[in-house]
């Protein structure tokens, strides 16, 4: 297995990308970030931070005043160079959940970004994952809601899960998939929308997502190679696929996914726990949060029967907000489950996110359905 994790990022892997003031309205930012997946904000000519469609969904309301600054939504994420290793970049992506990074050539100014597109292309060639199917990938419980689900419903539902994504079902079958981003475009002004989205009207509240989901679902069944998965979103730009069982879907396999199963092979794992995003305040509290979460390792173990290769946790706090933890538990009869938590403090954010992800397995559920008609929420049960 040719692994060249140590490799630097070769000149090729660099993307141009628009340079904009922190004080340039947010809304105006849409096309560009649209057309280069993210955009570099500066204050006072010097590098501020990097805005990309996920960072602008992580206000409430997925809608951006014309007033408000894109400064507002910068990221202050680490800048790649010249002697970042393949590596390096992505642990990188993986802790900051970005479609794109900064770089610079050495220590000159920030002048282009690199896309995780291309890290993604680079673990396939390097063949890093080949050992894994897509099972092994995977995040579960899936997200969905009926197509008969409003556009306040399916925010709602985004907001309580901590996604980016719901799965559109009409009947019980997949007819489309709803993102945040799709939300926030198609509530823009028209002047301010991507191209595909100009022609739409302001969505009103009560609008049902069927009306607006996009029908085009790239999907793969859970017992195809990993690379398979990396070949498909890469061919069809996309950055997650539905994952499919026997033609039922069952999860969702996502670049970030790909992402944690490079560093699963490159790093030591410490008594089966992974952290990331621990900094500042934070990295003083590495020691406890592992005790805390191999004691949660140990209690599923003990109740419920199940191997846990490993428990991934990522810790971020975006800004001055409530703390955001995602953990993922892969076990080799359960599979993959997934969970997110927020919490005012570190302390509530890892009670929430432990007893979520405790309860998901108990719970056993592979699917999570909001906004049904009755007579098709038994087909969930």
């Amino acid at each position: 297995m040719a692994q060249k994790l140590d490799e630097r990022l070769p000149d090729e892997f660099i993307s141009k990308t628009a340079i904009l003031d922190y004080r340039s309205p947010a809304s105006e930012a849409l096309s560009k970030i649209h057309a280069f997946g993210a955009v570099i904000v500066e204050k006072d000519k010097e590098y501020f931070g990097i805005v990309d469609s996920r960072s602008l969904t992580h206000n409430n309301q997925l809608k951006i005043s014309s007033t408000t600054p894109i400064g507002k939504f910068a990221d202050h994420v680490p800048v790649l160079n010249n002697s970042t290793s393949i590596e390096s970049a992505v642990l990188h992506f993986y802790n900051t959940s970005k479609k794109a990074l900064p770089y610079t050539a050495g220590d000159k100014k920030v002048t282009g970004i690199i896309r995780r597109e291309k890290i993604l292309s680079s673990i396939l060639s390097r063949h890093m994952v080949s050992k894994y199917s897509v099972a092994d990938g995977m995040s579960a419980p899936l997200v969905a809601i009926d197509e008969n689900a409003t556009v306040s419903q399916a925010t709602k539902t985004l907001q309580d899960h901590k996604i980016n994504k719901l799965v559109v079902l009409s009947k019980g079958i997949v007819m489309g998939v709803l993102t945040a981003r799709d939300l926030l475009v198609t509530r823009s002004a028209p002047s301010q929308r991507a191209p595909e989205k100009k022609e739409k009207n302001v969505l009103a509240s009560n609008t049902p997502v069927g009306s607006i989901c996009e029908k085009n679902v790239y999907s793969i069944d859970r017992s195809k190679l990993l690379d398979n998965a990396i070949r498909s979103m890469l061919e069809n730009k996309a950055s997650s696929l539905l994952v499919t069982d026997k033609g039922r879907p069952v999860g969702i396999i996502s670049m970030r996914n790909v992402f944690e199963k490079v560093i699963v092979d490159s790093q030591v794992k410490e008594n089966k726990i992974i952290l990331s995003g621990l900094e500042g305040y934070t990295k003083d509290f590495e020691g406890e949060i592992k005790d805390d979460m191999n004691a949660l390792v140990d209690k599923i173990s003990k109740f419920h029967k199940i191997g846990v290769d490993y428990l991934a946790v990522n810790i971020k706090r975006p800004k001055a907000k409530n703390y955001e933890i995602t953990a993922r538990l892969i076990s080799s009869k359960k599979g993959t489950i997934a969970v997110r938590a927020t919490g005012y403090s570190l302390e509530e954010a890892l009670k929430n996110v432990s007893d979520r992800l405790y309860n998901q397995v108990k719970s056993g559920k592979e699917i999570i359905v909001t906004g049904l008609r009755e007579r098709d929420a038994e087909n969930y049960e």
